[in-house]
Parts: structure tokens; sequence; C-alpha cells
């Protein structure tokens, strides 16, 4: 018999695998083909709502900064709801696979950075094989730096 750590840790396991399946078909549809950038892109997603503590956050609530500009910020405005319109998806262009997300309404925040052996490799990589790698295969994470006081107040709010 299973103790209660083991169903909960089980239950974890099936939720974010079906959020992580859910946010790749919302992906592809907005996106128009599968790649394994856009895959890529769908796990920063589930990693930052994971460690920001969300389930599914209302539109204007979470702001992206990406480094990276490509197939994988397609994942970031369908499934946190930033887009650049909004001001809610920022691009700083440093090329690197770095993504760090902040809940203006906790103002809790997490930087995920790609592991440089993955952005080595991504483009070689079948999409379902990021999509189902361990976390800690793909990312590492640093402290997030506050949002400047200068974006906040251009970051359209509700």
């Amino acid at each position: 018999m299973s103790s209660g750590k083991e169903r909960i840790h089980m239950f974890r396991k099936y939720a974010a695998r079906k959020r992580i399946q859910s946010f790749w078909t919302d992906s592809v549809r907005f996106h128009g083909k599968p790649c394994s950038v856009l895959a890529l892109g769908v796990r920063v997603c589930d990693t930052a709502l994971r460690k920001l503590e969300l389930s599914d956050p209302e539109p204007e609530r979470l702001v992206c900064v990406s480094e990276y500009v490509g197939c994988c910020t397609d994942a970031v405005q369908v499934c946190l709801h930033c887009t650049a319109g909004k001001k809610h998806l920022l691009y700083y262009k440093t090329g690197r696979l770095i993504f760090t997300i902040y809940d203006l309404y906790s103002e809790n925040s997490v930087r995920i950075c790609a592991k440089p052996e993955i952005s080595e490799s991504l483009r070689d990589l079948q999409p379902e094989q990021v999509l189902s790698m361990p976390e800690d295969a793909l990312f590492y994470f640093e402290e997030a730096l506050p949002l400047a006081e200068r974006t906040r107040k251009r970051v359209c709010r509700p």
C-alpha cells in the first residue's frame, strides 16, 4: 500500500504531465508547427507556474522578461498570458535561453535558465524529448533581480 506522500507525488506528476500536454497542444495551435524550441518554452511555462505556485494565472498577472527571441516566446504568450502589446512580454536580447517571470500580485519571481548543453543541442532534439526530460536536465535557476521601477511603471495593470 502506498503512503499519502507517494499518492500526492504521483498526483502532482500526473497533473504536471497533463498541464504540459495541454500547454503543448495550445502552443502548437498558436505557433503553427511543433518544434523543440517551442517545447522548451512550454517547459519554461510549466516550471514557472510550479515555482510560483500558480495553476492558471489570469491575464496581466505575470510579466516575462525573455533574453531569447524565438519560438519559445509563443508558448509564453499562450500559457502565461504575457504579450508584448500589454508590455507583459519584454525582450532583453542576449541570445541566451533565460526567462525571468514576475508575479505582479505576490511580487514573487523566478529566473529559469536553460543549461548550456541543452542550448547547444536543442535544435537536434525532438519536441517529445524536450517535453519528457526531467526539469533538472533542462534548467538551472538563478536569483531574479527585482523588476526595475521604470519597467514596472510601463507595464499595463488591471
